[in-house]
């Protein structure tokens, strides 16, 4: 069979992607603002708002470290999952597509021996109540601010209508995933290529996260109502953070309707379609969402790239903190399956 012209490189081709979505984002939001406004709206937020918000940034981590050590079974303590989850957050925030949420399921599997399947479940478990706590809080501030709101309410129906379809279908999976494994078998079967060695390697780690996720959903230590409750201390703890800097950046509104904006932004770090940090695609839902509650078009892009700088920056200081803790440690202290040796 002859060559293509032009092989596909895959991880080239996320790489272009995120390039051309980065700057197409960016460059319309740059016709709104000139970088001296972002230099203006940072130099407004003081020492101390900073230090707060830093506190109440660090929190989010401790409340994903101690759900993960519930969804682990308790069988990792807190403060070794809590660098695995420093370190986790930075590579997903600097990486595009999603692809950083892959470093998750590389460090549990070589820092602390859990399968592949125990770390795409558990990662998936998590996200799925991400999803859920920021859809309850949206809802929740779009009842306070509906009425004050300054665009179609109709186009936030629909958002809430896809949230909605999105919750359940991610649940059916949860509840089905056997049923898609096996219909995944059947299809790869018919294809003809069931016994090629990728097909060979999914099949294999999607029974690990199916039977993972069986153990999930039974077991005694502890049930979903306490990783709804840690999950909505983890944005509880997000949204404090943004609240304050967005008042110390200069937006006089309140709690709800920050909430109600900010939802916007959050919601695009579930789209798998991203750029270089998450810039250009972050600010886009953070300037729609303050548009919608009134906020100047130059305040709300100049307010968006200053909180994702402060963001990065957080999360970098945090990321660091997670490097110094987990390879300080004496690694290969734990047997582990899929990283012998």
């Amino acid at each position: 069979m002859k060559a293509p012209l032009f092989p596909v490189n895959r991880r080239a081709l996320v790489k272009i992607t995120a390039v051309v979505i980065t700057f197409f984002f960016v460059a319309i939001l740059f016709t709104q603002i000139s970088p001296g406004d972002i230099v203006k709206t940072l130099s407004q937020v003081n020492l101390l708002c900073l230090i707060a918000g830093f506190f109440l940034y660090t929190g989010c981590y401790f409340f994903r470290s101690i759900r993960f050590y519930y969804l682990l079974n308790r069988e990792i303590p807190v403060q070794d999952l809590f660098p695995v989850v420093c370190l986790h957050n930075f590579i997903n925030m600097v990486l595009p597509a999603k692809t950083g949420e892959l470093s998750y399921i590389y460090l549990v599997n070589k820092h602390h021996g859990r399968t592949i399947g125990e770390g795409i479940a558990t990662l998936l478990i998590a996200r799925i109540f991400d999803i859920i706590s920021i859809s309850v809080l949206f809802l929740v501030s779009f009842a306070i601010v509906v009425h004050s709101l300054t665009v179609n309410t109709g186009f936030i129906y629909w958002v809430i209508l896809v949230l909605g379809l999105f919750i359940v279908l991610l649940f059916f999976f949860l509840n089905k995933s056997r049923s898609f494994l096996e219909a995944l078998v059947k299809l790869c079967s018919f294809a003809g290529i069931e016994k090629t060695q990728p097909v060979n390697f999914v099949v294999i780690k999607g029974e690990e996260t199916v039977a993972a996720l069986e153990t999930t959903r039974t077991t005694k230590e502890y049930s979903f109502i306490t990783i709804f409750l840690l999950s909505s201390g983890v944005w509880g703890c997000l949204y404090a953070f943004t609240a304050l800097m967005v008042i110390a950046m200069g937006i006089h509104a309140g709690i709800s309707a920050i909430v109600f904006a900010c939802t916007f932004a959050f919601m695009t770090a579930i789209l798998p379609v991203q750029g270089i940090g998450n810039f250009g695609t972050f600010e886009a839902g953070w300037t729609v969402g303050f548009l919608s509650i009134g906020v100047p078009v130059e305040l709300a892009v100049s307010t968006g790239f200053s909180y994702h700088i402060i963001n990065v920056i957080f999360s970098g200081i945090l990321g660091l903190v997670g490097i110094i803790l987990l390879y300080s440690k004496t690694p290969g202290l734990t047997e582990n399956p899929d990283n012998p040796g």
